[in-house]
């Protein structure tokens, strides 16, 4: 019964440094950009494919300010960078091999006998396998090197305060919405404080860059992942005592409705009006190669701006990739269809707008514990907002994005809750 209203897309984020601009007075992030997410030496490198894995270059730190190491490329003859092994070479000589940027962490071994061990496991296999669960994650948990923190602008990492979780292999960086499952196994591990770590991480993402970004990687700023540092925030917070609680809520609070704004701002393409109602969709603010994945996005996009931003707001889903957000992929099923024909951005998700809905109800519970002092699991329970107050504004939002799940994703015939697509133009 309606049709969305959808403003006109928003520009990419274009960081563009005027010229006159001394690389010291540059924001250390802005500075490894000029290498790690743009121009000559990444196109070269990426083209060249000297690494079997795109992701392998952009992780791997420089041995001297990003300026020295432009200067030293420009210096190079056409030849040398035509030259794959010249070319490597020149990589060897300027960057450390990834990893270089993080540190092993002790001491952050969980209790000897776990709290869910009381849980009533009583299965001796299942303990067992509980238990090699729990002792994993000391062998998961890195720092941030000090180097990163010395030089910044050489890095493609973003500097961490706290312990990190990572999922291992060639992924040397958390990630936004798996950290939600890992926060949880952490609190049932009993280690609350490498937890609340995690969480804090995220939180300082929030603070410094207005959103948690995909992944702890420079990189990554072009778009976020599904908006779950709410439910993450309540589980950490719900984990304290009383006394902790009230003293850490507040501030974890205020970002996160920094958080909330970034994703109903049309400024960043994810708020989609439609009839009354205020929606969300995945939107990447990119549409280049994502530098992690940059040849194959040439190929795949053929130089289309549009598909290149289609395939930076796929990733920013979490599903990397699905036939979901295709309509090729909707006719032929899941084994049919090409990268190159999603069109997420002209879909609102279901499961994001119930996110969502749980974001807007989790604001509300902590407004009003923040107000008025009390527990946050008591104000989740009650789900009541006094009028006029800010709790009462997040519990009037979350209606109304209730009500739109009744009028527009309900498909009776289905019997279920669906995406929605928006129509061309």
């Amino acid at each position: 019964p309606f049709w969305p209203r959808v403003s006109k897309p928003p520009e990419p984020r274009r960081r563009a440094i005027a010229p006159a601009m001394a690389a010291s007075e540059m924001p250390p992030h802005e500075r490894a950009a000029a290498v790690y997410c743009r121009g000559p030496l990444l196109d070269a490198v990426q083209r060249a494919r000297i690494f079997d894995d795109g992701k392998h270059f952009v992780d791997m730190p420089m041995r001297s300010d990003p300026e020295d190491i432009l200067r030293a490329f420009a210096e190079l003859q056409p030849e040398a960078v035509a030259d794959a092994e010249r070319l490597k070479a020149f990589v060897e000589e300027h960057f450390y091999e990834p990893g270089h940027e993080l540190v092993e962490l002790k001491g952050q071994e969980g209790p000897e006998a776990p709290p869910f061990l009381d849980a009533g496991l009583a299965d001796k296999a299942l303990r067992e396998f509980a238990l090699g669960l729990h002792r994993f994650w000391p062998t998961l948990c890195r720092g941030t090197a000090p180097s990163v923190l010395e030089a910044p602008q050489r890095t493609s990492a973003l500097p961490r305060q706290h312990a990190m979780v990572l999922p291992g292999g060639r992924f040397r960086e958390t990630y936004y919405w798996d950290s939600l499952w890992i926060v949880h196994g952490l609190i049932t591990s009993g280690m609350k404080g490498v937890a609340r770590g995690l969480v804090q991480n995220l939180l300082n993402d929030v603070r410094d860059f207005g959103f948690v970004p995909n992944g702890g990687r420079l990189y990554y700023l072009n778009r976020s992942q599904p908006p779950l540092l709410h439910a993450m925030v309540a589980a950490v917070a719900q984990s304290m005592e009383a006394e902790e609680e009230a003293m850490w809520l507040p501030e974890a609070f205020e970002c996160l409705k920094r958080e909330y704004e970034y994703w109903m701002s049309e400024e960043h393409g994810h708020l989609v009006r439609v009839g009354p109602f205020r929606l969300n969709r995945f939107y990447a603010q990119w549409d280049e190669p994502r530098p992690e994945s940059y040849w194959e996005d040439l190929v795949t996009a053929g130089g289309d701006a549009e598909v290149l931003r289609e395939l930076a707001s796929v990733a920013e889903t979490g599903w990397d990739f699905s036939a979901r957000w295709s309509r090729e992929g909707g006719r032929k099923g899941s084994s049919g269809y090409e990268l190159r024909t999603s069109e997420v951005t002209r879909v609102l998700p279901v499961d994001l707008n119930a996110m969502m809905y749980n974001f807007e109800r989790t604001l509300a519970a902590m407004s009003e514990a923040v107000a008025g002092g009390a527990r946050l699991a008591d104000a989740l329970r009650s789900g009541s907002a006094a009028a006029e107050t800010e709790a009462a504004m997040f519990a009037e939002a979350a209606l109304q994005r209730r009500r739109a799940f009744d009028t527009l994703f309900w498909q009776e015939s289905a019997g279920r809750w669906v995406d929605l697509w928006l129509p061309v133009g």
